[in-house]
């Protein structure tokens, strides 16, 4: 029949397939290492933040303690 693939024709047809899901699954896989590089720029940000909040807490604590020390209201 003149629909038929030959053997060789498959295996090309195969293996270009396998070449774009190769392709795509680069982009993909490069996507996900951007988001996962945000997410650690996002996490080391949120760090610095959450130790700035605990120096910021620790600091108005001792104001706190130096103003009852002192008798102030």
């Amino acid at each position: 029949m003149a629909n038929e693939l030959t053997t060789n024709e498959l295996l090309s047809k195969v293996v270009d397939a396998i070449e774009l899901n190769t392709e795509k699954l680069q982009e993909v896989l490069e996507r996900i290492e951007c988001i996962d590089n945000t997410l650690d720029d996002f996490k080391d940000q949120r760090g610095i933040k959450e130790q700035s909040d605990a120096d910021f807490r620790e600091n108005v604590l001792e104001w706190l303690r130096r103003i009852h020390q002192q008798g102030t209201p």
